[in-house]
């Protein structure tokens, strides 16, 4: 080997561990808190809404939009209701048949989970035309109409959605509930 390519080899060594190595930089993704201090942030696919959760062990309560993937969970009965946020994100998809004794069901995504809902009285989609409430493990969704309908042509009504948790925790949300065909 010649005397200039010895030299030349911690060179080229120096080169290609530079062109290797990651560059060390802030990342774009970061929020800074009232506080000053700066969170990760995480991009979700599925938009979240707010937490506003009230008692319970301090974990929030995040509800996710349905997807048209989450309905293939919910009963086909003869007529739906849904309840959408006033972010226009559908929160609860629940059918039951006209003048039947079978309760009306649906489903609600908590986190990334869809899990089923059931009437709590019976008497299909009638039971949770006005008003709603639904129970699964270790929950309770309640629906109540607080307005008229938006416009003669549909059924779609001001309503709240409270969300209630077994170990207390509970988060309302507002919107619509819309009940049809």
């Amino acid at each position: 080997m010649t005397h200039a390519y010895l030299l030349a080899l911690p060179a080229a060594a120096l080169l290609f561990l530079t062109a290797c190595s990651e560059t060390v930089s802030e990342p774009d993704d970061v929020l800074s808190t009232s506080d000053g201090l700066e969170e990760a942030y995480t991009p979700s696919s599925e938009t979240q809404i707010p937490t506003n959760t009230i008692g319970g062990d301090g974990s929030s309560i995040t509800l996710n939009t349905l997807t048209g993937a989450d309905l293939a969970h919910v009963d086909r009965g003869e007529l739906f209701c849904t309840f959408i946020s006033n972010t226009d994100q559908t929160l609860v998809v629940a059918s039951g048949d006209a003048d039947s004794d079978a309760p009306a069901k649906g489903v609600i995504k908590v986190g990334d989970y869809v899990e089923p809902l059931q009437n709590t009285s019976g008497k299909g989609f009638g039971a949770m035309y006005e008003n709603a409430k639904f129970v699964g493990q270790g929950k309770t969704v309640t629906i109540v109409v607080i307005g008229d309908t938006q416009d003669n042509q549909s059924s779609k009504r001001k309503a709240s959605l409270t969300y209630q948790r077994a170990d207390g925790a509970e988060r309302q949300f507002e919107g619509l509930w819309s009940c049809g065909a």
